[in-house]
C-alpha cells in the first residue's frame, strides 16, 4: 500500500513538474484569433484588481483579462470576448464573478473559473471606463465616455437607474463600505456624491482644477480620497464635503490613490515610477516605493491590506509587501505600445520597438530573450542587415545605432541628421545604409564603417520611408509632402516623382523582382507603381483609416498592408484584388514582417501585442 502511494505521489509530483514547466510557454497561445500561432507580449495595463481573498490578480489589458497567482505571478488564464479594448475589471465581492468594461460599450460578467460569460449589460453609448461593486455584491456601478454613471442589478443584468449630471468622461466611481453612497470622479473636475436609493446628488464637491482619476473610500466610509491631473491628492469629508487634507504632488501628475482597506494609511502613483505610502490622517509621507523606471499610473491593495500592485509604463506589473516595502513579484511583458518590428532573415528572432526599449524574441519558443533600455521614448526604426547578424536602430532623436545581434554590443552610432530620424534600412547586399528625416533629407552610409556616403536633397518636407530597389540600382522614398520619389542610387539624381497620394507617405517597399513599388499613406490608400516606368497600375482601397506599412511576400505573389483600422489586408500583387482582411488586433496596426519562406506574417500593434499568422493556412482558406 505504501508503494503504492508513493508511486501515485511520484506520478503527480512528474506530472506537476512538467506543466509547471511549460505553463510560462502555453500563454502565447491563450485567446487567440483565427489563424494566428502566437502572441507576443501580453499587451498594455489598463486597470487592475485584487480577488476578495487576495489570491488573484486580474489585469485588463486591451484584448482581455489576465488572472494571475498573486503571491506567485504565475499566469493562470486569460479571458477574452470583448470586441475592442477592456478599460476596467473588478471582482464580485464572492469571488467567482468578474465584470470588465470595454471600448465597445459594454460590460461583461464572467465566471472566474471557467472563464464563460455570464451576462453581457448594454445601455452606455460610450467605452465604459469604470466600474464597482456594491459591497453586498447585489449593483454594479459603471462610469462612462456618455457622461453618465448606471446602476446594474448583478442577477439580471437589468439597469436599475442612470445617474446624470457629470458634463464630461467619468474616469471613477466608488461605493462607501455600508453601500448607500456611490462617488463619481470626472473629466468635467467635479466629484459627485450619489444616493444609492434616489439617484439623486446629495453632494457636489468642487476643488480639483483638472480631471479627477481615481476615489477610494477609507475603510469606515467617513473619508474620500481623490487624484487628479491638477498635481494633487486630496481628502474629504464625506458628511460635509470639505477639504480635509491636500497633498500637492510638486510638479507631477498623481495617477492614482487607493486606501489601505485594514491600515490607516494610502498610496499613490506618479510620472518617476515612484509609489508614496502616506499616513491618511495626517497626510505624512510614510514611505516610498521605487523599482519601476516610468510612471506608474494605477495601484491597488489587496482586501486583506498586506500586498499592494501596480501597474507601469514600464511594461511591469509590480507586487509589493507593504510592511516591508519589497517587490514580491515582477510580471512582465506587459508593454503599453509597440511602434514597429522586424524579424531576423533567419527567422528565429524577432525585434521590437517597445516605447523607450527593444525587446528581442525568440520565434522558435515564443518566448523574450532580451531588452535593450533606451535612452529617450522615440520610435526606433528597426531593421536588420540581410545576413540577419546585425541591426539599426535610431537610438535617440538625431543618432543611428548598429549593434551585433548575437552580443547586443554597439559596433557604432552614425550622427549627420540635424532633425528627428524616422526610417533607416539596408540595401539588399547590406553595404549601405539608408535614413530619412525630418530635415527632408536621405543620408546614405558606408554599413561596414558608418562613414557618411551622400545626401540626397528633393523632398519638400519630412522623409518618412526609403527602401532600396533589390538589385541595389534605386531608392525609393516617401514623405509628408505626399509624394513618393525614385532615385538612381548612383547619381542619387531624381528618376520620378509619383504623384498619386493625398496625404502623408508612410511606407514604401519594392516587390522581389524590383518592377513594383508598392506605397501606403495616410490617406488610406495604397498605390502600385511600376519602376521602370514611373507609371501608376493600381489603386488598393479598402482600409478605413491610415497605412502605417505596405510589404511584399518573399514570392512577391502577395502584398500585405496594415492599417490603423485595426486590420492587416492581404493582396494580390498582380491584380489588387483582396485576397483576405485579417482582423484580431484591438488597435492600430503598425507594422508588418513576412518570415524568409514566407509562411509567417508577424504583426505588430499599439495594444503591446505582436501576433504570428500562420499564411499557408490563411492564403490555402481564402
Amino acid at each position: 500500500m505504501k508503494n503504492q502511494l508513493f508511486l501515485l505521489f511520484l506520478i503527480y509530483l512528474i506530472a506537476f513538474t512538467i506543466l509547471h514547466s511549460t505553463f510560462a510557454e502555453d500563454f502565447t497561445t491563450w485567446g487567440l484569433p483565427e489563424s494566428a500561432i502566437a502572441r507576443l507580449g501580453k499587451g498594455s495595463v489598463n486597470d487592475l484588481t485584487f480577488s476578495p481573498d487576495s489570491s488573484l490578480l486580474a489585469i485588463a489589458c486591451n484584448y482581455g483579462i489576465w488572472i494571475y497567482d498573486a503571491k506567485t505571478g504565475q499566469e493562470l488564464k486569460l479571458i477574452s470576448g470583448h470586441t475592442d479594448t477592456v478599460n476596467s475589471v473588478c471582482f464580485h465581492p464572492n469571488g467567482r464573478l468578474i465584470a470588465s468594461g470595454s471600448n465597445d460599450n459594454t460590460i461583461r460578467f464572467w465566471n472566474v473559473l471557467n472563464s464563460t460569460q455570464t451576462l453581457i449589460l448594454t445601455g452606455h453609448e460610450g467605452p465604459v471606463k469604470a466600474l464597482a461593486f456594491s459591497p453586498d455584491g447585489q449593483n454594479l456601478a459603471s462610469g462612462s465616455f456618455d457622461k453618465t454613471i448606471r446602476l446594474w442589478n448583478t442577477e439580471t443584468g437589468e439597469e436599475i437607474r442612470k445617474f446624470t449630471g457629470h458634463t464630461d468622461t467619468i474616469y471613477c466611481v466608488a461605493f462607501s463600505p455600508n453601500g448607500k453612497t456611490l462617488a463619481s470622479g470626472s473629466r468635467d473636475r467635479a466629484i459627485r456624491l450619489w444616493k444609492i436609493g434616489s439617484g439623486l446628488t446629495s453632494k457636489r464637491i468642487n476643488g480639483h482644477t483638472r480631471r479627477v482619476l481615481t476615489l477610494s473610500f477609507s475603510p469606515d466610509g467617513k473619508t474620500l480620497a481623490s487624484s487628479s491631473t491638477d498635481r494633487s491628492m486630496r481628502t474629504w469629508d464625506v458628511r460635509t464635503g470639505k477639504l480635509k487634507n491636500l497633498i500637492i504632488g510638486g510638479s507631477q501628475w498623481v495617477f492614482g490613490m487607493d486606501y489601505n482597506p485594514k491600515y490607516e494609511i494610502f498610496a499613490s502613483s506618479n510620472l518617476d515610477g515612484s509609489i508614496n505610502i502616506w499616513d491618511a490622517i495626517s497626510g505624512e509621507n510614510k514611505r516610498v516605493f521605487t523599482g519601476h523606471t516610468k510612471r506608474v499610473y494605477k495601484q491597488t491593495f489587496s482586501p486583506d491590506g498586506l500586498t499592494l500592485a501596480s501597474i507601469s509604463a514600464d511594461g511591469t506589473v509590480r507586487i509589493w509587501n507593504v510592511v516591508s516595502g519589497k517587490v514580491r513579484t515582477t510580471i512582465t511583458e506587459h508593454d503599453t505600445l509597440i511602434f514597429g518590428m522586424s524579424m531576423n532573415p533567419n527567422g528565429k528572432t524577432l525585434v521590437s520597438d517597445n516605447w523607450g526599449k527593444i525587446v528581442f524574441w525568440d520565434t522558435v519558443s515564443y518566448s523574450l530573450k532580451e531588452t535593450l533600455q533606451k535612452s529617450d521614448n522615440h520610435r526606433s526604426y528597426l531593421t536588420f542587415n540581410p545576413d540577419g547578424d546585425l541591426i539599426a536602430f535610431v537610438s535617440e532623436s538625431y543618432t543611428i545605432d548598429l549593434r551585433n545581434v548575437n552580443t547586443s554590443e554597439s559596433k557604432y552610432t552614425i550622427k549627420g541628421h540635424t532633425k528627428q530620424i524616422n526610417t533607416v534600412t539596408f540595401s539588399s547586399d547590406g553595404k549601405t545604409l539608408a535614413s530619412g528625416g525630418n530635415d527632408n533629407q536621405i543620408k546614405l552610409w558606408n554599413a561596414k564603417t558608418g562613414e557618411h556616403l551622400k545626401t540626397v536633397f528633393g523632398h519638400d518636407d519630412k522623409v518618412t520611408t526609403v527602401a532600396f530597389s533589390p538589385d541595389g540600382e534605386f531608392i525609393a522614398s516617401g514623405s509628408v509632402d505626399c509624394k513618393v520619389r525614385i532615385w538612381d542610387n548612383i547619381t542619387t539624381k531624381p528618376k520620378y516623382i509619383l504623384k498619386g497620394h493625398k496625404d502623408k507617405v508612410s511606407s514604401v517597399s519594392f516587390s522581389p523582382d524590383g518592377k513594383t513599388l508598392a506605397s501606403g499613406s495616410r490617406d488610406h490608400m495604397v498605390i502600385l507603381w511600376d519602376v521602370k516606368m514611373g507609371k501608376h497600375i493600381h489603386t488598393l482601397t479598402g482600409h478605413k483609416n491610415m497605412v502605417f506599412t505596405v510589404s511584399f511576400s518573399p514570392d512577391g505573389k502577395t502584398l500585405a498592408s496594415s492599417s490603423s483600422d485595426k486590420t492587416i489586408r492581404l493582396w494580390d500583387a498582380d491584380t489588387g484584388d483582396v485576397k483576405h482582411v485579417i482582423t484580431g488586433h484591438n488597435s492600430s496596426v503598425t507594422d508588418l514582417s513576412f518570415s524568409k519562406d514566407g509562411n509567417i506574417l508577424a504583426t505588430s500593434s499599439f495594444s503591446g501585442t505582436i501576433l504570428l499568422w500562420d499564411l499557408s493556412t490563411i492564403l490555402v482558406k481564402h
